[in-house]
């Protein structure tokens, strides 16, 4: 007696949250990967960018939301802001559940999103997407056709902050950290392993694009 295998697709899978994602599913009992997508290593197959996910077999291809849908149930997008909305909204018209990994569709309140990334160009979308912190809302997220998956500062704060919000008066304040791999695979100088190697420093203060 066998279980269905939800077919999956990892729409940029080349970055560290599309290549994490990729390992994690991989070793799913229920997944089985159908497609992983790059726009600039389309063609190549996804060891040559991530030697470890080589076994896999997979090659990447070029973002084609028609040709995607038919061959996926679910779809992770893990491209930068902006990138993912017209992606989003072109698999879930075609009847693909969609989980977003970066900011899009994770704010409601539009102007909130204007004021931060710039204007959003599927708002019907954002008012439906269920904020994905899922011991927040596990029942939301299991029928929602597209979650939001929250960003790694906010789930630090929200996971041991909910259960208290009913006994929190006044401002709260947050002390969270992350590793150098949240900055992307972009090279920076103030991310070479020389610069942060046995350090530790603040930025974005006052003005992170998780803070809203």
């Amino acid at each position: 007696m066998g279980t269905k295998l939800a077919r999956v697709a990892v729409v940029g899978a080349t970055g560290y949250s599309g290549a994490e994602l990729v390992r994690l599913l991989a070793r799913h009992p229920h997944v089985q990967l159908t497609v992983v997508t790059s726009e600039q290593a389309s063609g190549r197959p996804l060891g040559d960018v991530h030697r470890t996910l080589g076994f896999l077999g997979l090659n990447l291809e070029a973002v084609d939301p028609e040709a995607i849908a038919g061959r996926c149930d679910f779809a992770f997008t893990a491209l930068p802001h902006g990138a993912s909305t017209p992606v989003v909204a072109a698999l879930v018209a075609k009847g693909v559940r969609v989980i977003d990994v970066g900011a899009d569709f994770r704010f409601h309140d539009l102007n909130v999103y204007d004021r931060w990334y710039g204007p959003h160009g599927e708002p019907a979308l954002a008012a439906e997407a269920v904020y994905g912190l899922v011991e927040h809302a596990r029942a939301a997220v299991a029928s929602a056709r597209l979650v939001a998956n929250p960003g790694c500062y906010p789930t630090s704060a929200l996971m041991p902050l909910l259960p208290l919000a009913s006994h929190l008066r006044g401002p709260v304040l947050v002390d969270s950290k992350s590793g150098t791999s949240g900055a992307g695979r972009a090279a920076k100088v103030d991310q070479l392993f020389a610069e942060v190697t046995e350090n530790i420093r603040p930025y974005a203060v006052g003005k992170h694009r998780h803070q809203p």
